[in-house]
């Protein structure tokens, strides 16, 4: 586990800001958060067919997992912060960021107890379970990116703005 753990760290290291260095907009970070949810899966996949398996097989299982795990960490996390910033309203930018740093705290408080309950009990089933439920979230985010968007021009054009909540990229379904 360590040795996955340093992985993990290492790449986010070398390879975060280049994955972020596509993200420039709100279609570009929907996209990267619905492709991470793709890859979670099949990193949840790579997991649960180690259980069982010879001693070198799980441990090949397991490094591909975490390579799997940390690119779908690293896109999530740019897209997700990308339409943190571009989302909230301008004059609001540090209240917004504050109650979306209350998601983070809430699954590290929550994860280890949900993902212990879950993953022990039916072993391989909720892995798959979880890389689907992750896929489908990602997907949810489109509509939730496309309303909030729409939310915000609603609320700019109001106020007479023509400030950046009038000028967001329209997204693709």
């Amino acid at each position: 586990m360590s040795a996955l753990f340093v992985l993990n760290t290492g790449a986010v290291m070398v390879f975060q800001v280049r994955t972020a260095r596509g993200i420039t907009g709100l279609a570009s970070a929907t996209r990267a958060v619905r492709r991470s949810g793709w890859i979670m899966l099949a990193a949840c996949a790579v997991f649960a067919l180690s259980a069982g398996a010879s001693p070198w097989v799980a441990v090949g299982a397991l490094v591909v997992g975490a390579v799997l795990q940390v690119a779908a960490e690293m896109g999530q996390s740019a897209g997700s912060w990308q339409l943190s910033f571009e989302l909230a309203p301008v004059d609001r930018v540090g209240e917004y960021q504050g109650f979306f740093g209350t998601g983070v705290t809430v699954a590290r408080t929550m994860g280890p107890l949900v993902l212990t309950s879950l993953l022990l009990e039916w072993g391989t089933p909720r892995w798959l379970l979880l890389g689907g439920a992750t896929v489908v979230a990602s997907y949810a985010m489109g509509p939730a990116v496309r309303r909030a968007a729409g939310a915000g021009r609603e609320a700019g054009e109001e106020a007479g703005d023509a400030g950046e909540a009038n000028r967001q990229p329209a997204l693709a379904s």
